[in-house]
């Protein structure tokens, strides 16, 4: 299991100990994630923690929504909206992956939606007359 940032770091072509674009990686994964929080009411990253030290599964704060694929999802989402910031693809390529972070962004907030929703008590049975 690798940090998110050592992830970033490969997925923009660097190698994983390379540090000298850190401070702009980092703004532009720390956006994203805040464009998750505000987008799907999810609190992803805890205060104090930093992202050289987390995994993708240690972003999510909150237990009940680890394990249900939002990790893959959350990957994808921040690896995405970086590669757009650090390194811009042509305007066809980039119009490709703006329409991917939105759906995206759909499936987080349904994932969390679910993990949300209140499960109805199926515990009584209707009354026979």
């Amino acid at each position: 299991i690798t940090s998110v940032m050592n992830d970033i770091r490969t997925s923009m072509g660097l190698d994983a100990d390379e540090t000298a674009f850190d401070g702009e990686l980092q703004t532009f994964v720390l956006g994203a994630i805040n464009s998750l929080t505000d987008q799907c009411s999810l609190v992803i990253l805890a205060l104090g923690v930093t992202l050289t030290d987390i995994t993708w599964t240690g972003l999510i704060s909150e237990p009940k929504y680890q394990g249900n694929g939002l990790e893959g999802l959350i990957k994808e989402y921040v690896t995405l909206h970086t590669r757009i910031l650090f390194d811009p693809p042509p305007p066809r390529t980039q119009g490709y992956m703006e329409s991917r972070l939105k759906e995206l962004e759909w499936r987080i907030q349904g994932r969390v939606e679910d993990v949300d929703r209140p499960v109805p008590d199926n515990s009584t049975t209707p009354e026979s007359s």
